[in-house]
């Protein structure tokens, strides 16, 4: 009889908080996103909508760190944000949106 050694799963928990402290600042054209950092993100992912309830778009997505940047972020009409932390065990929920301008 062979006895095999007790294997283990290396599993990764998705993040389950929402980044708090979502917000955006001007500098310029350009528009700076912050958000607070979340237990066991690797990454985030920022997406826009016109509207805030429908047709969100992934923006940018493997943001490393908690600032975004989007340079000459001119918008007309208003545009909707929100962002999440994502890892390798699946995404956590989104954040609440805001608007600019």
């Amino acid at each position: 009889m062979m006895l095999y050694p007790s294997c283990r799963r290396n599993t990764v928990v998705p993040p389950a908080a929402a980044p708090a402290n979502f917000a955006r600042s001007a500098s310029g054209t350009d528009i700076v996103f912050t958000w607070d950092a979340v237990a066991n993100a690797a990454t985030y992912r920022l997406q826009n909508s016109l509207n805030g309830t429908s047709g969100w778009a992934s923006l940018a997505s493997g943001i490393v760190g908690l600032t975004y940047t989007l340079v000459d972020g001119t918008i007309d009409p208003p545009a909707y944000y929100r962002v999440r932390a994502e890892n390798a065990g699946g995404n956590g929920p989104w954040s609440s949106s805001i608007q600019y301008p």
